[in-house]
């Protein structure tokens, strides 16, 4: 992963997702299915990091890929919406922990 990949987990993890929705991916545990989780949609995403924009599938492709991230929606007829896994919230909390300190400006 790149520092791009990187923006758009730090995005997803937030807590003050702008959404609530249902989980309905077919590869969440039985137990989280239809539980409410975090999402953002991709213009949620792109008004909170509009330099992803136009970059967003691939970068979002490579998180679900790695297992990191999973579209979770409200139903059939709605937009996308992005959710982390919960290796996704593990990773982003690692990077969180190890990035305390760091003077990222320099």
């Amino acid at each position: 992963m790149e520092a791009p990949h990187l923006r758009l987990l730090e995005v997803l993890a937030r807590k003050e997702a702008p959404r609530q929705v249902h989980s309905r991916a077919h590869h969440v545990e039985t137990s989280d299915r239809g539980k409410m989780v975090n999402a953002w949609s991709i213009d949620d995403i792109v008004t909170a990091v509009p330099g992803l924009a136009e970059a967003l599938d691939a970068l979002g492709g490579r998180l679900v890929s790695l297992g990191l991230v999973y579209e979770a929606d409200q139903g059939p007829y709605t937009e996308a919406y992005w959710a982390l896994t919960p290796l996704g919230e593990q990773c982003a909390d690692f990077l969180v922990d190890r990035g305390k300190g760091l003077d990222l400006d320099s």
